[in-house]
C-alpha cells in the first residue's frame, strides 16, 4: 500500500503510544477507512524513526538532502503531536 505522509505519522505515533501494531492497524482502519500497511512495514518506520527521527525516505521530502530531511521531519512531526496532544514520544 502506498501511504502518504499523515498516514506513516499516524502509524509511527499511534505505535509509539501504545506499542502495539494490532491497536494501530485498528485505529488506521477506522480514521482512514482503508487497510493499513503491514506489521513489518509499521516497526520498519518505527525503527527508522528511533534510529535516525525521521520515518520518510529522501524521495518523500523532495530533493533528497540530508538537512532538508530531517528539517522537514521535524516540522511533520511537531506539526503531528501539536494535532495529536502529545508533549514527548
Amino acid at each position: 500500500m502506498a501511504c502518504t505522509v499523515n498516514k506513516k505519522a499516524f502509524c509511527v505515533l499511534e505505535f509509539a503510544k501504545t506499542e502495539s501494531i494490532v491497536t494501530v492497524q485498528r485505529r488506521f482502519r477506522t480514521m482512514y477507512r482503508r487497510e493499513p500497511s503491514t506489521d513489518k512495514t509499521i516497526r520498519e518506520w518505527y525503527m527508522k524513526f528511533q534510529q535516525s527521527g525521521c520515518a520518510l525516505r529522501n524521495e518523500e521530502t523532495g530533493r533528497g538532502h540530508r538537512l532538508r530531511l530531517s528539517s522537514v521531519c521535524e516540522k511533520r512531526l511537531s506539526g503531528a503531536l501539536r494535532s495529536q496532544h502529545i508533549e514527548h514520544l
